[in-house]
């Protein structure tokens, strides 16, 4: 399920194997991978299949602007982890810290910047609307990511902003 370094599999929503985004899925000429916070298209993959009931990712993509994807990703602040206690026992597990960085004016989830960030050449565009899908196109495709609603604080970072 790669096309050149992209595994769609990252994209999708994997740890619920019953889920209709579970897996990537290919409609007419593309193929598509969501876990309802990014979304990515890229030419159709041979082996991905198509759907009876497919989501409705490529409609959504037809109808964002590319044409402003000239922004390179920021420096990132790294993601932090915690050790949590599994169930009350000596057992541990690494735990992901919730973080959100500021976009352009728009709030996003620091995980998902350092999701895009492998993908080859990539290139952000600009969030319209604070409630809209960030465009952004890489080597081989492009996609768009869902703001948050709101900040996490105290875990809430502004990013710098740099053209191509």
């Amino acid at each position: 399920m790669t096309l050149s370094s992209v595994d769609l599999l990252y994209f999708t929503d994997y740890d619920r194997p019953d889920h209709l985004l579970a897996s990537p899925w290919s409609e007419a000429d593309f193929s598509y991978a969501s876990n309802n916070h990014v979304f990515v298209r890229v030419p159709r993959i041979a082996g991905v299949p198509e759907r009876e009931c497919p989501p409705d990712v490529g409609r959504q993509i037809d109808a964002m602007d590319f044409a402003d994807c000239d922004w390179e990703m920021p420096r990132l602040p790294p993601l932090q982890f915690l050790m949590e206690p599994v169930d009350a026992g000596d057992q541990t597990c690494l735990a992901l810290i919730r973080e959100t960085v500021d976009w352009q004016g728009a709030i996003f989830d620091l995980r998902y910047f350092h999701l895009l960030n492998w993908l080859p050449n990539l290139r952000l565009g600009r969030s319209r609307r604070k409630h809209k899908p960030l465009p952004f196109v890489f080597a081989g495709g492009l996609g768009g990511l869902m703001p948050c609603k709101a900040p996490l604080t105290p875990n809430h970072h502004k990013l710098g902003e740099a053209r191509a």
